[in-house]
């Protein structure tokens, strides 16, 4: 949850191939909101690729990647301390006062920043550097360290990852129609979708039930295919299916008329959100 209050420097800017995009400030931590051409919300990004909110799944809580004020002082001074240790002559660091770059994710804080020193020649040098701290239970523990490009600390193995929740989309099927409409989005399963790891990359694979289908393209552009599903290992030694049909839309509301077959499954490209209306 956000309190609306907090939100600052609220911007469009250009779109991205789904619809609008919109820049913001929150707590001066900047964020992007990404909208559908039907103005319901497709994600919302912390920096470059965070997604606190994203269309399909379970929320974050925003409040899991705030640093308050007290907590990015103390990491400051203990990253000044840590960073000495790995210097030739510490006596001579001189650490930024303004270029402090803070981050958290839950658990898991970044700090970093560039400190000035003399090396081994007694020549001064500007390193930059990077610490990654674990805070659990008042134990503030480092678990990344690295300087000028040079990693010296690394048991970021120890970071629990989770597997973000997929949550049923209303938009899955339209319950007031005697037939089934199916909405298809990028990176999300929904009913019809099936993880499948091809040359040690997982895909997701669409097996809508056999039919003729009215495709609307919800988005600005993507490319839609209908594909066979048998997979080959072509002449390069990598793996494929063959391509029955390709359709590709450019704008918002386009539609094609697509026939599924035995044996045949669809495919999306990067932010590809399509509804599939059966035709009798």
């Amino acid at each position: 949850m956000m309190d609306v209050d907090e939100i600052t420097d609220f911007k469009q800017v250009d779109d991205w191939a789904g619809g609008p995009r919109y820049s913001f400030l929150y707590l001066n931590m900047p964020l992007r909101l990404y909208c559908n051409m039907d103005s319901t919300v497709n994600s919302i990004k912390l920096g470059l690729d965070e997604d606190i909110y994203k269309q399909g799944f379970e929320p974050y809580q925003i409040s899991d990647y705030i640093v308050d004020a007290t907590t990015s002082t103390e990491l400051q001074i203990l990253a000044e301390d840590q960073i000495k240790d790995y210097l030739n002559f510490p006596s001579t660091a001189d650490f930024s006062w303004l270029d402090w770059s803070f981050g958290r994710k839950k658990e898991v804080y970044s700090v970093s920043s560039t400190v000035s020193a003399q090396n081994a020649f007694g020549v001064e040098q500007d390193l930059p550097f990077k610490l990654m701290y674990k805070m659990t239970d008042n134990t503030t523990t480092l678990i990344y360290l690295e300087i000028d490009g040079n990693i010296l600390i690394n048991n970021t193995s120890s970071i629990e990852t989770e597997e973000r929740k997929e949550v049923q989309s209303t938009c899955d099927t339209d319950e007031t129609s005697e037939a089934e409409v199916i909405n298809l989005i990028d990176g999300q399963l929904g009913k019809y979708g099936k993880t499948v790891n091809i040359d040690g990359t997982d895909y997701i694979k669409y097996f809508v039930p056999e039919g003729k289908y009215t495709i609307t393209n919800n988005g600005k552009w993507c490319k839609v295919f209908l594909t066979k599903d048998e997979y080959f290992t072509n002449s390069s030694g990598y793996t494929e299916n063959e391509i029955i049909e390709t359709f590709d839309f450019t704008e918002p509301n386009q539609t094609a008329t697509v026939t599924v077959g035995s044996d045949q499954i669809i495919e999306l490209t990067i932010n590809a959100n399509v509804t599939l209306t059966p035709i009798d």
